[in-house]
């Protein structure tokens, strides 16, 4: 995973899960208006010394793809490749096709922990009604519990990364936020609350979550390959990507814990 050192305690390393989303957080009819039935948020995390490589290769990528455009595409969005939208639009289907491979490739040399939290909103809707929690608080809820697992297990702390679009954007994220660095990452509907007992704080995570600019973090960008894949996978049965990744959600004697789906 990746540490950082702390400046004012040099023996603690703190591990950093990037976080990413895909899938809107809307809910389905008759709800809402959502035409999607899935969402995803994915949390990765990488080794220290591995993290010269990712950004080495990141910029490698863009170059051999782009060329001497590479300035034109300043963040990789799987969902924009997919599409074809600009800047990728400059790139033919099979040139497209071949930079999701060398990112993939790359996700996979880097050996990173994965976590997800996938959600059926049509299904958690039906079951929870008036007290169904926002898929993405609820997903964020459900990362946090898992990492801070982990991180018990590493005997280590540990900061998650979001990118800062999504507090811009998010009112009740924020609030969760603000909230959970008081008192801890606490379900906000009496039901969830009484059935998973989230009421205690997450001992491991330093802060709740901290943010970037993900045109700047190549850690948001890879991660964002993930969520996209994950999501594709349950809302469209495409899976050839996720396939990719499923051996690297966290794991521990043969049993996944790093991958939630919503409900069981």
């Amino acid at each position: 995973m990746t540490r950082l050192i702390l400046a004012s305690t040099p023996s603690i390393c703190v591990q950093l899960l990037y976080l990413d989303a895909s899938g809107d957080p809307g809910w389905p009819p008759p709800a809402g208006r959502s035409r999607t039935r899935w969402y995803v948020l994915a949390g990765l995390s990488l080794d220290d010394e591995k993290w010269n490589m990712a950004h080495w290769r990141v910029d490698r990528i863009l170059h051999d793809h782009f060329g001497t455009r590479n300035l034109q595409c300043r963040e990789l969005r799987y969902s924009s490749l997919v599409s074809g939208v600009r800047p990728f639009d400059a790139l033919t289907n099979i040139e497209r096709r071949m930079l999701a491979d060398d990112i993939f490739k790359l996700i996979g040399d880097l050996k990173p922990v994965l976590f997800a939290a996938a959600i059926d909103k049509t299904s958690h809707k039906a079951r929870f009604g008036r007290d169904a929690i926002s898929p993405k608080i609820w997903a964020l809820q459900l990362i946090a519990t898992r990492f801070d697992r982990h991180l018990s297990r590493k005997g280590t702390n540990g900061i998650m990364m979001m990118d800062a679009e999504e507090a811009r954007k998010d009112r009740l994220l924020k609030e969760l936020i603000n909230e959970s660095r008081r008192r801890g990452m606490i379900s906000q509907s009496p039901v969830l609350e009484s059935q998973f007992a989230m009421k205690a704080k997450l001992t491991n995570l330093i802060e709740s979550v901290l943010f970037v600019d993900s045109r700047d973090s190549p850690m948001i960008q890879l991660v964002d390959f993930c969520s996209y894949a994950i999501w594709n996978h349950f809302e469209n049965r495409r899976s050839m990507r996720f396939e990719q990744l499923r051996h690297l959600f966290d794991s521990t004697g043969g049993d996944v814990h790093g991958l939630e789906i919503w409900p069981q």
